[in-house]
């Protein structure tokens, strides 16, 4: 399995390798590298280099050659992968291509075109927000009880365009965790469970969105969800 995150900036970048992570570890990338170096999670990072070389590329496999530690699979990250000589493209396409299902490869890029055609056409592309974007929805007083059909109409008119509709859920994801923080501080434990699970949801829709999938059908979902 392979991802390509496409981000004009590394903050764009690591917003959605957070997000990838949680799915995985149930914590974001950043939480678990804070913790220190983790057995499954191995990084090759092109930041400080002008080019990536079929060496390096070959350490990472080296690393990735023993079964997960922790979990049933690894992580192989590749950041500012645009700066791999197509000498190391090529070894690496060869490792997706021979890899098994124990392991999950994530290169980051600001532009795909950089890469080997096989290369992207074999990894599931994930685009960031682009820099600069402005949360347009104003959901403080989002009342998840009004009538079905008015709550769809807005979301009609937020799926129109994509930034809108990840500001509105960027948005939507800080008025439940206020609410989760809430139920916390008042030692509400059945509650916080359920905030929790609201968040899940609606951080799995952002990925969805992020991954090009209806926007409409995808927001419409999370809303019958949040509404149980």
């Amino acid at each position: 399995m392979s991802y390509l995150i496409v981000g004009e900036t590394e903050e764009s970048q690591l917003d959605i390798l957070d997000l990838l992570f949680r799915q995985f570890y149930k914590e974001s990338f950043s939480e678990l590298q804070q913790k220190g170096e983790h057995p499954d999670i191995h990084i090759l990072d092109g930041k400080d280099q002008t080019s990536i070389g079929i060496d390096e590329v070959k350490d990472l496999q080296s690393e990735l050659f023993f079964h997960p530690f922790e979990k049933n699979f690894q992580m192989g990250i590749v950041f500012e992968a645009e700066k791999l000589t197509t000498e190391a493209q090529n070894s690496f396409l060869k490792t997706l291509e021979e890899s098994s299902d124990e392991t999950v490869f994530i290169l980051c890029v600001k532009n795909e075109k950089n890469l080997l055609p096989t290369i992207v056409s074999r990894s599931r592309k994930i685009f960031a927000p682009k820099n600069g974007t402005k949360v347009e929805e104003e959901i403080e007083h989002f009342n998840m009880n009004r009538p079905l059909v008015e709550i769809f109409g807005k979301i009609e008119e937020v799926s129109q365009d994509r930034n809108k509709a990840l500001d509105f859920l960027k948005s939507l994801e800080s008025l439940y965790k206020g609410k989760l923080e809430e139920k916390i501080s008042q030692m509400n434990k059945d509650s916080s469970l359920l905030e929790k699970e609201n968040i899940t949801n609606i951080q799995i829709a952002r990925m969805r969105i992020l991954a090009n999938g209806n926007r409409r059908l995808v927001l419409e979902n999370l809303i019958l969800k949040l509404r149980k």
